[in-house]
Protein backbone atom coordinates (compact mmCIF):
# COMPACT_ATOMS: atom_id res chain seq x y z
CA UNK A 1 0.00 0.00 0.00
CA UNK A 2 1.18 3.38 -0.63
CA UNK A 3 0.28 6.44 1.68
CA UNK A 4 1.80 9.69 0.75
CA UNK A 5 2.97 11.94 3.61
CA UNK A 6 3.80 15.96 3.65
CA UNK A 7 7.10 17.10 3.42
CA UNK A 8 6.60 20.84 4.46
CA UNK A 9 4.55 22.14 6.97
CA UNK A 10 1.98 23.18 4.27
CA UNK A 11 1.69 19.91 2.85
CA UNK A 12 2.12 20.47 -0.76
CA UNK A 13 4.99 18.30 -1.22
CA UNK A 14 4.73 14.49 -0.55
CA UNK A 15 6.76 11.78 0.00
CA UNK A 16 5.27 8.54 -1.39
CA UNK A 17 6.07 5.59 0.96
CA UNK A 18 5.35 1.97 -0.05
CA UNK A 19 4.31 1.25 3.89
CA UNK A 20 4.46 -2.54 3.51
CA UNK A 21 7.79 -2.59 2.86
CA UNK A 22 9.13 1.17 4.57
CA UNK A 23 10.57 1.78 1.00
CA UNK A 24 10.58 5.81 0.19
CA UNK A 25 10.34 7.58 -2.72
CA UNK A 26 11.24 10.42 -4.44
CA UNK A 27 8.36 13.63 -3.73
CA UNK A 28 5.28 14.34 -5.80
CA UNK A 29 3.69 17.50 -6.05
CA UNK A 30 -0.72 17.79 -5.20
CA UNK A 31 -1.97 17.15 -8.74
CA UNK A 32 0.59 14.41 -9.54
CA UNK A 33 -0.61 12.97 -5.79
CA UNK A 34 -4.38 13.38 -7.61
CA UNK A 35 -3.50 11.47 -10.33
CA UNK A 36 -1.58 8.34 -8.51
CA UNK A 37 -4.81 8.46 -5.91
CA UNK A 38 -7.52 7.97 -8.29
CA UNK A 39 -8.61 4.53 -8.24
CA UNK A 40 -9.90 4.59 -11.79
CA UNK A 41 -8.40 1.67 -13.84
CA UNK A 42 -7.74 3.54 -16.89
CA UNK A 43 -6.36 6.67 -16.31
CA UNK A 44 -5.56 9.48 -19.43
CA UNK A 45 -3.17 11.91 -18.65
CA UNK A 46 -2.67 14.78 -21.05
CA UNK A 47 -0.04 17.35 -19.87
CA UNK A 48 1.85 20.41 -21.16
CA UNK A 49 5.58 19.85 -21.29
CA UNK A 50 7.82 19.86 -17.89
CA UNK A 51 4.71 19.07 -16.09
CA UNK A 52 5.92 15.86 -15.04
CA UNK A 53 4.15 13.26 -16.31
CA UNK A 54 7.03 11.09 -17.26
CA UNK A 55 8.40 11.55 -13.58
CA UNK A 56 4.92 10.06 -12.51
CA UNK A 57 4.60 7.42 -14.82
CA UNK A 58 7.88 5.84 -13.71
CA UNK A 59 6.94 6.39 -9.84
CA UNK A 60 3.58 4.68 -10.38
CA UNK A 61 5.48 2.09 -12.28
CA UNK A 62 8.06 1.39 -9.54
CA UNK A 63 6.05 1.29 -6.86
CA UNK A 64 3.61 -1.35 -8.27
CA UNK A 65 6.36 -3.43 -9.16
CA UNK A 66 8.04 -3.16 -5.60
CA UNK A 67 4.47 -4.32 -4.09
CA UNK A 68 4.94 -7.80 -6.21
CA UNK A 69 3.03 -6.38 -9.68
CA UNK A 70 4.14 -6.64 -13.40
CA UNK A 71 4.41 -4.17 -14.90
CA UNK A 72 5.11 -3.03 -18.99
CA UNK A 73 6.87 0.19 -19.98
CA UNK A 74 6.28 1.51 -23.42
CA UNK A 75 7.83 4.48 -25.00
CA UNK A 76 6.83 5.29 -29.35
CA UNK A 77 10.52 4.81 -29.93
CA UNK A 78 14.08 3.49 -28.62
CA UNK A 79 15.69 6.55 -27.72
CA UNK A 80 12.18 7.61 -25.57
CA UNK A 81 12.78 3.77 -24.01
CA UNK A 82 15.95 3.79 -23.42
CA UNK A 83 15.70 7.33 -21.19
CA UNK A 84 12.82 5.35 -19.18
CA UNK A 85 15.03 2.42 -18.72
CA UNK A 86 17.93 4.73 -16.91
CA UNK A 87 15.57 6.00 -14.20
CA UNK A 88 14.26 2.79 -13.69
CA UNK A 89 18.06 1.23 -13.12
CA UNK A 90 18.84 4.16 -11.15
CA UNK A 91 16.16 4.12 -8.56
CA UNK A 92 15.89 -0.25 -8.34
CA UNK A 93 19.23 -0.30 -7.09
CA UNK A 94 18.47 1.97 -4.41
CA UNK A 95 15.85 -0.56 -2.87
CA UNK A 96 16.92 -3.92 -0.73
CA UNK A 97 14.00 -5.69 -3.24
CA UNK A 98 16.22 -5.22 -6.50
CA UNK A 99 17.56 -8.79 -7.81
CA UNK A 100 18.93 -8.62 -11.25
CA UNK A 101 18.41 -6.73 -14.66
CA UNK A 102 18.99 -7.78 -18.02
CA UNK A 103 20.48 -4.89 -19.68
CA UNK A 104 19.68 -6.77 -23.15
CA UNK A 105 16.18 -7.20 -22.69
CA UNK A 106 15.31 -3.67 -20.40
CA UNK A 107 13.57 -5.85 -17.95
CA UNK A 108 14.28 -5.63 -14.27
CA UNK A 109 13.53 -8.52 -11.67
CA UNK A 110 12.75 -7.92 -7.94
CA UNK A 111 12.85 -10.53 -5.24
CA UNK A 112 9.27 -10.36 -4.49
CA UNK A 113 8.44 -11.50 -8.14
CA UNK A 114 7.31 -8.45 -9.51
CA UNK A 115 9.11 -6.71 -12.55
CA UNK A 116 9.57 -3.72 -14.97
CA UNK A 117 9.82 -4.93 -18.54
CA UNK A 118 10.72 -1.59 -20.88
CA UNK A 119 10.03 -1.63 -24.50
CA UNK A 120 9.84 0.91 -27.50
CA UNK A 121 6.93 0.10 -29.65
CA UNK A 122 8.82 0.70 -33.48
CA UNK A 123 7.62 -2.94 -33.92
CA UNK A 124 4.17 -3.06 -32.24
CA UNK A 125 3.84 -6.91 -32.42
CA UNK A 126 7.03 -7.38 -30.45
CA UNK A 127 4.68 -6.60 -27.54
CA UNK A 128 2.72 -9.10 -27.53
CA UNK A 129 3.06 -11.57 -24.45
CA UNK A 130 1.85 -12.65 -20.90
CA UNK A 131 -0.71 -10.53 -18.99
CA UNK A 132 0.39 -7.25 -16.63
CA UNK A 133 -0.72 -5.59 -13.71
CA UNK A 134 -0.04 -2.20 -15.08
CA UNK A 135 0.97 -0.53 -18.72
CA UNK A 136 2.56 2.87 -18.57
CA UNK A 137 2.12 4.12 -22.23
CA UNK A 138 4.20 6.96 -22.43
CA UNK A 139 3.92 9.84 -24.75
CA UNK A 140 1.32 7.73 -26.14
CA UNK A 141 0.02 10.06 -28.48
CA UNK A 142 2.76 9.14 -30.41
CA UNK A 143 2.16 5.54 -31.01
CA UNK A 144 -0.12 3.54 -33.22
CA UNK A 145 -3.77 3.38 -31.70
CA UNK A 146 -3.25 -0.59 -32.55
CA UNK A 147 -1.02 -0.16 -29.53
CA UNK A 148 -3.38 0.42 -26.48
CA UNK A 149 -6.61 -1.30 -28.73
CA UNK A 150 -5.09 -4.54 -29.92
CA UNK A 151 -1.94 -5.19 -27.86
CA UNK A 152 -2.04 -3.31 -24.50
CA UNK A 153 -5.79 -3.53 -23.51
CA UNK A 154 -5.86 -7.34 -24.08
CA UNK A 155 -2.73 -8.05 -21.90
CA UNK A 156 -4.40 -6.57 -19.15
CA UNK A 157 -7.53 -9.09 -19.41
CA UNK A 158 -5.72 -11.91 -17.45
CA UNK A 159 -4.90 -9.79 -14.51
CA UNK A 160 -7.28 -7.04 -13.92
CA UNK A 161 -4.64 -3.92 -15.03
CA UNK A 162 -4.71 -1.20 -15.08
CA UNK A 163 -3.18 1.37 -17.22
CA UNK A 164 -1.80 4.98 -17.38
CA UNK A 165 -1.73 6.95 -20.73
CA UNK A 166 0.79 9.62 -20.69
CA UNK A 167 1.44 12.33 -23.33
CA UNK A 168 1.39 16.13 -24.47
CA UNK A 169 -1.10 16.05 -27.43
CA UNK A 170 -0.05 15.35 -30.70
CA UNK A 171 -2.91 16.67 -33.03
CA UNK A 172 -6.60 15.40 -33.03
CA UNK A 173 -6.06 11.67 -32.84
CA UNK A 174 -7.23 8.38 -31.60
CA UNK A 175 -5.31 9.61 -28.04
CA UNK A 176 -8.11 12.95 -28.66
CA UNK A 177 -10.72 10.52 -29.01
CA UNK A 178 -10.03 8.15 -26.52
CA UNK A 179 -9.57 10.95 -23.90
CA UNK A 180 -12.92 13.05 -25.02
CA UNK A 181 -14.36 9.38 -24.47
CA UNK A 182 -12.94 8.87 -21.00
CA UNK A 183 -14.63 12.55 -19.60
CA UNK A 184 -18.25 10.55 -21.09
CA UNK A 185 -20.50 9.10 -18.66
CA UNK A 186 -20.03 6.21 -20.70
CA UNK A 187 -16.37 6.10 -20.54
CA UNK A 188 -15.76 6.46 -16.62
CA UNK A 189 -18.55 3.62 -16.55
CA UNK A 190 -15.81 1.51 -18.18
CA UNK A 191 -12.94 2.30 -15.87
CA UNK A 192 -11.74 5.70 -17.90
CA UNK A 193 -10.65 8.92 -16.46
CA UNK A 194 -9.10 11.71 -18.02
CA UNK A 195 -6.52 14.30 -16.77
CA UNK A 196 -5.70 17.55 -17.73
CA UNK A 197 -2.84 19.76 -17.06
CA UNK A 198 -1.03 22.50 -18.52
CA UNK A 199 2.97 23.50 -18.28
CA UNK A 200 1.63 26.45 -15.51
CA UNK A 201 0.05 23.72 -13.09
CA UNK A 202 3.39 22.42 -12.20
CA UNK A 203 4.72 24.48 -9.07
CA UNK A 204 7.96 23.74 -10.23
CA UNK A 205 8.27 25.88 -13.15
CA UNK A 206 8.10 29.70 -12.29
CA UNK A 207 5.22 30.93 -14.36
CA UNK A 208 7.64 33.86 -15.81
CA UNK A 209 9.69 30.88 -17.16
CA UNK A 210 6.50 29.92 -19.66
CA UNK A 211 5.23 33.12 -20.20
CA UNK A 212 8.59 33.77 -21.76
CA UNK A 213 8.48 30.43 -23.70
CA UNK A 214 5.18 32.24 -25.30
CA UNK A 215 7.45 34.83 -26.55
CA UNK A 216 9.26 32.39 -29.10
CA UNK A 217 6.68 29.88 -30.04
CA UNK A 218 3.58 30.43 -32.52
CA UNK A 219 -0.01 29.84 -30.97
CA UNK A 220 -0.23 26.82 -32.26
CA UNK A 221 2.74 25.20 -31.40
CA UNK A 222 2.29 27.26 -27.20
CA UNK A 223 -1.81 25.71 -27.14
CA UNK A 224 -0.01 22.27 -28.05
CA UNK A 225 3.19 22.17 -26.00
CA UNK A 226 2.13 24.14 -22.98
CA UNK A 227 -1.45 24.26 -22.80
CA UNK A 228 -1.63 20.67 -23.94
CA UNK A 229 -4.58 21.50 -26.24
CA UNK A 230 -5.69 19.36 -29.00
CA UNK A 231 -4.90 21.03 -31.98
CA UNK A 232 -5.63 20.02 -35.34
CA UNK A 233 -3.36 17.62 -37.60
CA UNK A 234 -2.90 19.53 -40.47
CA UNK A 235 -2.91 23.35 -38.75
CA UNK A 236 -1.97 26.54 -40.76
CA UNK A 237 1.27 27.62 -39.43
CA UNK A 238 0.68 31.13 -40.14
CA UNK A 239 -1.83 33.46 -39.17
CA UNK A 240 -2.89 37.06 -40.40
CA UNK A 241 -1.04 36.39 -43.94
CA UNK A 242 -3.41 38.74 -45.54
CA UNK A 243 -3.49 41.23 -42.84
CA UNK A 244 -0.04 41.38 -43.15
CA UNK A 245 0.05 42.35 -46.98
CA UNK A 246 0.06 45.71 -48.12
CA UNK A 247 -2.37 45.18 -50.89
CA UNK A 248 -1.45 48.49 -53.02
CA UNK A 249 2.16 48.11 -52.54
CA UNK A 250 3.05 45.37 -55.87
CA UNK A 251 6.87 46.79 -57.06
CA UNK A 252 9.97 47.13 -54.88
CA UNK A 253 10.97 50.39 -53.41
CA UNK A 254 13.99 52.18 -53.33
CA UNK A 255 16.47 52.29 -50.36
CA UNK A 256 16.21 55.06 -47.83
CA UNK A 257 19.39 57.27 -47.06
CA UNK A 258 20.32 56.10 -43.88
CA UNK A 259 18.39 53.12 -42.88
CA UNK A 260 19.35 49.29 -42.12
CA UNK A 261 17.92 46.48 -44.40
CA UNK A 262 18.08 42.81 -43.65
CA UNK A 263 18.37 40.30 -46.60
CA UNK A 264 17.31 36.85 -46.83
CA UNK A 265 18.26 34.52 -49.36
CA UNK A 266 17.09 30.69 -50.21
CA UNK A 267 19.02 28.97 -52.76
CA UNK A 268 17.66 27.27 -55.22
CA UNK A 269 17.88 23.73 -55.32
CA UNK A 270 18.58 20.83 -57.68
CA UNK A 271 14.31 22.19 -59.23
CA UNK A 272 13.79 25.35 -56.71
CA UNK A 273 14.32 29.43 -56.88
CA UNK A 274 16.33 31.61 -55.45
CA UNK A 275 14.51 33.99 -53.44
CA UNK A 276 15.82 37.39 -52.30
CA UNK A 277 13.84 38.97 -49.60
CA UNK A 278 14.70 42.57 -48.13
CA UNK A 279 13.14 44.57 -45.17
CA UNK A 280 13.85 47.03 -43.16
CA UNK A 281 14.02 46.99 -39.63
CA UNK A 282 10.81 48.09 -38.83
CA UNK A 283 9.75 44.66 -40.92
CA UNK A 284 8.22 46.59 -43.73
CA UNK A 285 9.15 44.27 -46.74
CA UNK A 286 10.47 46.48 -49.78
CA UNK A 287 12.70 44.25 -52.44
CA UNK A 288 11.50 40.89 -53.40
CA UNK A 289 12.78 38.65 -56.33
CA UNK A 290 12.61 35.23 -57.22
CA UNK A 291 14.58 33.38 -59.75
CA UNK A 292 15.58 29.71 -61.10
CA UNK A 293 18.95 28.72 -60.36
CA UNK A 294 21.98 29.95 -62.38
CA UNK A 295 25.59 29.23 -61.97
CA UNK A 296 27.24 30.42 -58.77
CA UNK A 297 29.14 33.59 -60.43
CA UNK A 298 25.61 35.03 -61.41
CA UNK A 299 23.58 34.28 -57.80
CA UNK A 300 26.33 36.00 -56.17
CA UNK A 301 26.47 38.80 -58.10
CA UNK A 302 22.89 39.13 -57.78
CA UNK A 303 22.78 38.92 -53.93
CA UNK A 304 25.99 41.43 -53.78
CA UNK A 305 24.14 43.87 -55.83
CA UNK A 306 20.90 43.66 -53.80
CA UNK A 307 22.87 43.96 -50.53
CA UNK A 308 24.80 46.95 -52.13
CA UNK A 309 21.03 49.12 -53.29
CA UNK A 310 19.84 48.99 -49.56
CA UNK A 311 22.85 50.66 -47.63
CA UNK A 312 25.17 47.17 -47.78
CA UNK A 313 22.12 45.43 -46.04
CA UNK A 314 23.30 42.33 -44.03
CA UNK A 315 22.47 38.90 -45.82
CA UNK A 316 21.33 35.89 -43.63
CA UNK A 317 22.03 33.18 -45.91
CA UNK A 318 20.75 29.34 -45.96
CA UNK A 319 24.18 27.97 -46.46
CA UNK A 320 22.38 24.09 -46.49
CA UNK A 321 24.21 22.60 -49.59
CA UNK A 322 24.02 24.88 -52.49
CA UNK A 323 24.04 27.60 -50.47
CA UNK A 324 27.59 26.81 -48.76
CA UNK A 325 29.97 27.77 -51.84
CA UNK A 326 27.35 31.12 -52.25
CA UNK A 327 28.65 32.18 -48.48
CA UNK A 328 32.27 31.71 -49.23
CA UNK A 329 31.97 33.89 -52.56
CA UNK A 330 30.12 36.26 -51.10
CA UNK A 331 32.48 36.79 -48.31
CA UNK A 332 35.12 37.35 -50.45
CA UNK A 333 32.90 40.31 -52.39
CA UNK A 334 32.98 41.89 -48.58
CA UNK A 335 29.74 41.27 -48.70
CA UNK A 336 28.31 41.24 -45.13
CA UNK A 337 26.74 37.98 -44.86
CA UNK A 338 25.86 35.06 -41.99
CA UNK A 339 25.11 31.90 -42.70
CA UNK A 340 22.37 29.89 -41.37
CA UNK A 341 22.50 25.80 -41.81
CA UNK A 342 18.56 24.92 -41.84
CA UNK A 343 17.96 21.56 -39.73
CA UNK A 344 14.85 20.44 -38.32
CA UNK A 345 15.67 22.38 -34.85
CA UNK A 346 16.89 25.66 -37.08
CA UNK A 347 14.23 25.07 -39.25
CA UNK A 348 11.66 25.04 -36.04
CA UNK A 349 13.08 28.21 -34.92
CA UNK A 350 12.79 30.00 -38.30
CA UNK A 351 9.01 29.32 -38.90
CA UNK A 352 8.09 29.66 -35.27
CA UNK A 353 9.80 33.62 -35.31
CA UNK A 354 8.16 34.35 -38.97
CA UNK A 355 4.96 33.08 -37.26
CA UNK A 356 5.47 35.62 -34.15
CA UNK A 357 5.89 38.36 -36.66
CA UNK A 358 2.96 37.71 -38.75
CA UNK A 359 0.62 36.79 -35.35
CA UNK A 360 1.74 39.93 -33.67
CA UNK A 361 1.07 42.19 -37.01
CA UNK A 362 5.06 43.16 -36.66
CA UNK A 363 5.59 42.57 -40.50
CA UNK A 364 4.10 43.88 -43.73
CA UNK A 365 4.55 42.35 -46.85
CA UNK A 366 4.06 43.50 -51.02
CA UNK A 367 1.95 41.75 -52.51
CA UNK A 368 3.57 39.20 -54.40
CA UNK A 369 0.98 36.28 -55.37
CA UNK A 370 3.35 33.37 -55.05
CA UNK A 371 4.70 34.64 -52.12
CA UNK A 372 1.02 34.81 -50.45
CA UNK A 373 0.38 31.26 -51.52
CA UNK A 374 3.08 29.98 -50.25
CA UNK A 375 2.78 31.52 -46.64
CA UNK A 376 -0.89 30.20 -46.81
CA UNK A 377 -0.17 26.65 -47.89
CA UNK A 378 2.22 25.92 -45.45
CA UNK A 379 1.63 23.32 -42.87
CA UNK A 380 2.72 21.37 -39.88
CA UNK A 381 2.09 17.71 -38.63
CA UNK A 382 3.44 16.02 -35.32
CA UNK A 383 5.49 12.93 -36.47
CA UNK A 384 4.99 9.98 -34.21
CA UNK A 385 8.69 9.96 -32.97
CA UNK A 386 7.86 13.86 -31.66
CA UNK A 387 9.36 15.80 -34.04
CA UNK A 388 7.49 18.84 -36.06
CA UNK A 389 7.48 18.61 -40.10
CA UNK A 390 7.01 21.74 -41.52
CA UNK A 391 6.16 21.62 -45.15
CA UNK A 392 4.30 23.85 -48.27
CA UNK A 393 1.54 21.49 -49.12
CA UNK A 394 2.10 23.13 -52.77
CA UNK A 395 5.25 22.10 -53.29
CA UNK A 396 7.81 25.26 -53.22
CA UNK A 397 8.96 26.79 -49.65
CA UNK A 398 11.30 29.50 -51.18
CA UNK A 399 9.39 32.13 -50.08
CA UNK A 400 8.56 31.30 -47.01
CA UNK A 401 12.34 30.41 -45.94
CA UNK A 402 13.89 33.78 -47.45
CA UNK A 403 11.19 35.93 -45.84
CA UNK A 404 11.89 33.44 -42.19
CA UNK A 405 16.08 34.31 -42.79
CA UNK A 406 14.82 37.71 -42.81
CA UNK A 407 12.91 37.80 -39.98
CA UNK A 408 15.37 36.14 -38.28
CA UNK A 409 17.92 38.38 -39.24
CA UNK A 410 16.24 41.54 -37.48
CA UNK A 411 15.54 39.41 -34.24
CA UNK A 412 19.18 38.67 -33.93
CA UNK A 413 20.15 42.14 -34.53
CA UNK A 414 17.36 43.25 -32.20
CA UNK A 415 19.04 40.93 -29.83
CA UNK A 416 22.31 42.48 -30.56
CA UNK A 417 23.30 38.85 -30.98
CA UNK A 418 23.79 37.43 -34.23
CA UNK A 419 23.48 33.55 -34.41
CA UNK A 420 25.22 31.54 -37.12
CA UNK A 421 24.31 27.86 -36.96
Amino acid sequence: MVIFKPLDEDGLWHRPIIQDLNIELPPVYDRQREVWEDPARFKLLCTGRRWGKTKLGTLVALATALGGGHVLWVSPVFKQAYRGWEIFKRMARQTRLFAYKRESMFHIQFKNGGYIWVRSADSPDNLRGEGVDLCVLDECAFLEETVWYSIVRPALMDRNGKALLISTPNGQNWFCDLFLHARTVEGQAAGYRAFHFTTYDNPTIPTEEVDAAKLTMSSARFAQEILAEFQSNEAAVFKRVNAAIDTDRYENEPAQPGRTYVCGVDIAKSVDYTVITVLDMDAKQVFFDRFTRGNYTEQVSRIAQVSRIYNNAIVVLDVTGAGDPVYDYLSQEGVPVHGVRISDVTKSKLIDNLALFLESDRVRLLNIPIQREELTAYRYTLTRAGSVKMECTRGHDDCVIALALACWGIKTASDRVWVVY
